[in-house]
């Protein structure tokens, strides 16, 4: 089998003196859609920083398509990044495209300007999240809506093989949700590795090809939504029983 795309290998974080992350591992492949999930807490965007290169990490390495990326901070490199969208700075005055733009920075560098290509780029990036109408649009007048799919079409733009979204789904509308759904399964279908958290455990296993548990700090289980069936892994990650609702609504999804 061939080398992951993205890969944590046994990653240990602090931040401001607690430990995050506890020898966390994990794999994301081409052609799959991974789903980080776990308790509030957890640090699963602590992991997804760390991914990136945004935080340091006391030890453990972050390999990109098997060559170590170093544990030191550093860009994100060639991974599309898709943060929460609270991170984002809407009152900027900027429009639609030209936020989107912004994702191609790591292809452009800070003082090269766009070319035709960069902007070809940028149109179908917003023609696959269905913006395209709203290329001109200033970001402020946007839905929560529209700004999450802005953020998906900024980090494709970027054009890269690899995409890492943070909670993309929270306080969409369910028409958003299942579109943006479907994009990223189709993104890992056309030869992406995509990998994105979520607190919908339900979509989580009906929609990924492969679900990782992040509970106390590390990778508690990992695999297929079928090899994850056994109620113990649920039960032991979330602090629940095992005939608790949580645990029922997620067999009944897999079975």
């Amino acid at each position: 089998m061939s080398a992951p795309a993205l890969a944590a290998r046994d990653l240990v974080v602090d931040l401001a003196g607690r430990r995050i992350l506890n020898g966390a591992s994990l794999e994301i492949h081409t052609g799959e859609l991974t789903s980080l999930v776990g308790p509030n807490g957890a640090g699963k965007t602590t992991l997804l920083r760390s991914l990136l290169g945004l935080i340091p990490l006391r030890s453990g390495v972050v390999e990109l398509r098997g060559t170590p990326r170093g544990s030191g901070r550093g860009g994100r490199g060639a991974i599309g990044y898709v943060p929460q969208r609270h991170e984002f700075a809407w009152e900027f005055p900027a429009s639609v495209q030209e936020v989107v733009m912004t994702g191609r920075v790591g292809k452009l560098g800070l003082f090269r300007r766009p070319g035709v290509e960069d902007w070809k780029r940028v149109a179908k990036s917003l023609a696959m999240v269905r913006m395209s109408e709203f290329a001109e649009r200033p970001i402020a007048e946007l839905s929560g809506g529209q700004r999450q799919r802005v953020l998906v079409a900024r980090a494709l733009a970027l054009g890269s093989d690899i995409l890492v979204l943070d909670e993309p789904f929270t306080g969409l509308d369910m028409p958003t949700q299942e579109l943006l759904g479907e994009l990223f399964v189709e993104l890992a279908r056309d030869g992406r590795a995509v990998l994105t958290t979520t607190h919908d455990l339900v979509h989580a296993m009906t929609a990924s090809d492969r679900v990782a548990v992040l509970s106390a700090g590390t990778i508690s289980a990992s695999g297929t939504p079928a090899e994850l069936a056994e109620p113990g892994i649920w039960a032991s990650a979330f602090g629940v029983a095992e005939a608790s609702p949580l645990v029922k609504s997620l067999q009944a999804v897999i079975a």
